[in-house]
């Protein structure tokens, strides 16, 4: 138990982070061109069978992860802001925490980080 306490301190003191910042966010949401593509071949699933409801839901869930996807952009344009000019070999301030899904991992990466801690 002690341990799961400690650990994220004993990562962060290896790396010589002084400072995080931690993201919260929704996996399911993606770049505007993935989210666009995911519905088109829902779409072409709904001309081969239109009776489909569940189909029917499932694009009616990727359009309204479309409308959302502009937060996918501004994510990735305040991880650049918020820490790669606060990287050097000697001191970490601000750097992006997450445990974030496969999304979000894309995204910070994409923006070439130099150091992404996943606690």
């Amino acid at each position: 138990m002690l341990l799961e306490i400690t650990k994220p301190d004993l990562i962060l003191e290896e790396n010589k982070i002084l400072s995080t910042i931690i993201i919260f966010g929704g996996a399911s949401i993606t770049e505007e061109s993935n989210t666009k593509k995911r519905i088109e071949n829902i779409e072409e699933l709904i001309k081969k069978n239109h009776k489909s409801i569940l189909l029917k839901r499932n694009l009616n869930r990727l359009e309204n992860l479309l409308q959302m996807s502009h937060y996918y952009q501004s994510a990735r344009e305040f991880s650049k802001l918020a820490s790669i000019s606060n990287q050097n070999k000697n001191c970490n301030s601000n750097v992006i925490v997450t445990g974030g899904g496969l999304e979000l991992w894309k995204l910070l990466i994409g923006v070439h980080l130099k150091q992404i801690v996943n606690l």
